[in-house]
């Protein structure tokens, strides 16, 4: 899969106008540094389901665990005997925690069966991230009540559910 600034019309389906694979899909970064623009994505799927959760696990791949304290007043000491594998998905795996902006339905507009997802670093916050804001109001616009800010870049991207799940785009 690859991710460049987008010139393209990725609609979320090869040009044939099929669902083959593979095809081009549009997603959206919203960088933390509010200085810096949102950026139109683009990336290749060449199998069924959510492949941008699988793509962005290597983007929020890298950096360790800083907040530890944070750890160790939720869990306790249990922490310490976690915290290398922690440490281990924080830098080798990444980790990505969804939240729906809309979810899929038949009246879902302007594409049926779709859902809008914001994708985040799960251990954003964990890694000292900054926080990023435009992400979080994005979601609290959505209705969402998230118990705590954002941290680190921020992607959203479509999922069509029907017929089979698979990315979508923007376009």
């Amino acid at each position: 899969a690859r991710a460049a600034v987008s010139g393209h019309s990725g609609c979320g389906h090869n040009p044939s106008g099929d669902h083959m694979l593979p095809f081009e899909f549009t997603y959206v970064k919203i960088p933390a540094d509010e200085a810096l623009d949102y950026v139109e994505l683009r990336g290749e799927i060449s199998k069924a389901g959510d492949s941008l959760q699988a793509q962005l696990k290597a983007a929020f791949a890298g950096g360790s665990i800083k907040r530890v304290d944070h750890l160790r007043q939720t869990y306790g000491r249990d922490v310490e005997s976690k915290l290398d594998t922690l440490n281990r998905i924080a830098q080798e795996e990444g980790s990505v925690e969804l939240f729906a902006l809309t979810k899929p339905s038949k009246s879902s507009q302007p594409v049926p069966h779709a859902g809008v997802y914001l994708y985040i670093d799960e251990m954003g916050m964990l890694k000292d991230r900054p926080v990023n804001r435009r992400a979080f109001e994005l979601a609290r616009s959505c209705g969402l009540e998230p118990e705590q800010p954002f941290h680190g870049d921020a992607y959203v991207g479509r999922v069509l559910v029907e017929p089979g799940l698979r990315q979508g785009g923007f376009h």
